[in-house]
């Protein structure tokens, strides 16, 4: 099951350096959003399903970001990062959990292949990177591109949250220190993501690529 890591959201408060699988979502949470609740809920009820029978198995999947080309030929909501980087506007300093889609199809089936992975949760990404990190790459992957790398103070977008749903999103993830541990998946799964950076430049190149972002 494609779960998110939404389900494993620690506040904003949580110093703990490896945050893994064994985590929930407290609902209780201030910065927790209603989506987030809904992936919280989602997963607790798969598992409570997966609980009252003995022949069907279960193993669920974290990612955050989901960033990478994409095969349906339109922007995905995540993809509008990158729009926003491309066309020059300021980064909040934000921080995602990037996730390729091609590692998360690649995590799916070696879920599915390994009977190991039965009653496991399995946090999907490859690094954590800032928004205004993505900015300086693609700044210097494409030197002709109004690419900015202007940060938005963290007070802005704070009080900007109280007046645009968007915003209240990205203020959940400002000034997080916690780092989501995914060594669970890499040690018992064999999975291997690629870099971060290769996932954020082979996103803009196909979003360029195929006049998604102009």
């Amino acid at each position: 099951m494609t779960s998110s890591e939404a389900a494993n959201y620690p506040d904003k408060k949580d110093t703990n350096p490896a945050v893994d699988e064994s985590f929930w979502t407290d609902e209780s949470n201030r910065w927790v959003t209603k989506y987030q609740i809904s992936k919280l809920r989602a997963e607790r009820r798969a598992w409570e399903i997966i609980g009252a029978q003995d022949t069907t198995k279960l193993a669920t999947i974290l990612p955050g970001a989901i960033l990478g080309p994409n095969m349906a030929g339109r922007p995905s909501s995540t993809d509008q990062i990158f729009t926003s980087i491309l066309t020059g506007n300021p980064s909040p300093n934000v921080i995602y959990p990037v996730g390729d889609v091609r590692d998360l199809a690649r995590l799916h089936i070696l879920a599915m292949e390994n009977p190991a992975a039965d009653g496991k949760r399995f946090i999907a990404e490859s690094e954590e990177m800032t928004m205004p990190e993505m900015a300086r790459i693609l700044k210097e992957a494409y030197p002709d591109r109004k690419v900015s790398t202007m940060v938005v103070p963290d007070f802005l977008i704070s009080l900007m949250a109280h007046f645009q749903p968007a915003m209240k999103v990205l203020n959940t993830m400002i000034g997080l220190r916690y780092h989501r541990d995914s060594s669970r998946a890499r040690k018992l799964l064999g999975w291997n993501p690629r870099p971060a950076k290769e996932t954020v430049l082979d996103t803009a190149a196909y979003l360029i690529e195929n006049d998604l972002v102009k």
